[in-house]
């Protein structure tokens, strides 16, 4: 491990989004910033929209990191989107608390609504965290359209916080949308990391790591990450940190553009046998469920499908390998390992 060689006491870039190390520098903290002041000020119903990998997860981890000493708010991250609104309310009422009268046929919004107009609890609000948003049903959002007009009319106020990539995934111009489209109060957006930005993100986080040295990437280093990933922090996060890998397994201390170029070629070569690996096993999950009574004999495969699958797969000269013929049921316990092979059979 590289945290050795460059004498860090924990790893920089964590592809896991760490609230306790939020950068102020970079683009998600504006975004923060007006989720963070929006929740203050009361806003009801607040959309922040990013792309992938610009810091939808670590916004809500902070948000709760931040409300969470405080005994006025109550946070709840919604953990699955496919969640029908039903089960949806049960999981929120159990996250207050409120486990009395929670059987399969009770009302559970009469039960929030109880707790919302009375009772003792110093929570004054509370805060429904959404994300990937773009996952959840039609009738969820029609749900969360009653939670808010129930919230409307007690003294204790739901907040709801809807994650997702952009506006457009939320379909929110469609009819069946209209009015949860009509409840939201407040947008903000998640930006990437700029150029001018990246250095800072970069040595904020090695200080962070415990480095007593922070200008570890040289300029040129750091211009080739911003190149490669356009400063969306996860994508910087993944480079960086197998750029010190590389750095460190040819005991350099100085991060040039070369270890960065090297590392991202490593990358890519990660992600392709993923990928491969993936679409492999994507295609015998598919047959498995369109054949619940596992039929002896494949069916005879369209004239795209024969194609696809062998130009995916090459051996190391760059010659397309061909994949071995699948007849039998039985036969494809063993497509892993064949597909692996450099030399066809």
């Amino acid at each position: 491990m590289y945290t050795q060689f460059f004498k860090l006491r924990d790893q920089p870039f964590k592809q896991t989004p760490r609230a306790s190390v939020f950068h102020e520098n970079s683009g998600s903290y504006p975004a923060y910033r007006a989720l963070y002041e929006g929740i203050k000020s009361g806003q009801p119903l607040i959309l922040l929209t990013g792309a992938t990998g610009t810091g939808k997860t670590l916004c809500a981890q902070k948000l709760m990191a931040d409300l969470g000493n405080r005994q006025d708010y109550a946070c709840i991250t919604i953990p699955f989107t496919s969640l029908p609104f039903d089960e949806m309310l049960a999981y929120i009422c159990g996250g207050l608390e409120l486990r009395f009268g929670l059987g399969q046929n009770e009302n559970k919004m009469e039960i929030l609504e109880v707790f919302l107009m009375h009772g003792i609890s110093p929570i004054r609000s509370v805060i429904i965290i959404i994300d990937e948003a773009q996952n959840v049903s039609a009738d969820v959002f029609d749900g969360l359209v009653q939670l808010l007009d129930l919230s409307a009319n007690t003294s204790r106020k739901i907040q709801i916080v809807v994650m997702t990539r952009s506006e457009s995934d939320l379909h929110l111009n469609r009819p069946e949308m209209a009015a949860f489209s009509h409840k939201i109060t407040l947008r903000t957006e998640l930006e990437p990391i700029s150029a001018n930005e990246l250095d800072g993100y970069i040595k904020y986080q090695l200080v962070a790591a415990g480095a007593a040295y922070s200008d570890v990437f040289t300029k040129d280093a750091i211009a080739r990450i911003y190149a490669y990933t356009q400063g969306r922090p996860r994508l910087v996060n993944i480079l960086c940190d197998l750029t010190m890998d590389v750095a460190a397994s040819e005991k350099k201390p100085v991060i040039t553009s070369a270890h960065v170029d090297r590392a991202q070629h490593q990358h890519q070569f990660d992600d392709t046998i993923e990928m491969r690996t993936s679409q492999v096993s994507a295609a015998i999950a598919r047959f498995a469920n369109n054949n619940h009574e596992a039929p002896t004999e494949l069916p005879e495969p369209d004239e795209e499908a024969v194609q696809s699958p062998a130009s995916m797969f090459t051996s190391e000269t760059g010659e397309a390998i061909s994949l071995p013929e699948i007849r039998h049921i039985d036969d494809v316990q063993t497509l892993p390992s064949a597909v692996m092979r450099a030399d066809p059979e």
